[in-house]
């Protein structure tokens, strides 16, 4: 199995009364949707990281060395890889 495209979309939301952050990441696999993640606690581009385990667990990156980035991975694999993220103002927006 070949894969020419990763794209991953992520969601983050601060939760003001916290101080929290939480974001979900939606990932397709050369243009078909494969996963759609509950909310996750994390900031940044930790939704990156997600898509990475969740690919990992389920045989998406065969070869991957420990603690490689997916964006670094991609590139030495030649997979193209989209990383969107929008902030949403509301915890139903996730």
């Amino acid at each position: 199995m070949t894969v020419e495209q990763i794209e991953i979309s992520g969601r983050r939301w601060f939760q003001k009364t916290m101080g929290n952050t939480y974001h979900t990441v939606e990932i397709w696999i050369d243009g078909k949707p494969v996963h759609k993640s509950e909310r996750n606690y994390g900031y940044g581009n930790q939704y990156v990281v997600t898509a990475r385990e969740w690919l990992l667990f389920n045989g998406w990156l065969p070869g991957i060395e420990e603690g490689e980035p997916l964006w670094r991975y991609c590139q030495r694999v030649g997979i193209v890889l989209l990383d969107t993220v929008s902030e949403v103002s509301r915890k139903k927006d996730l």
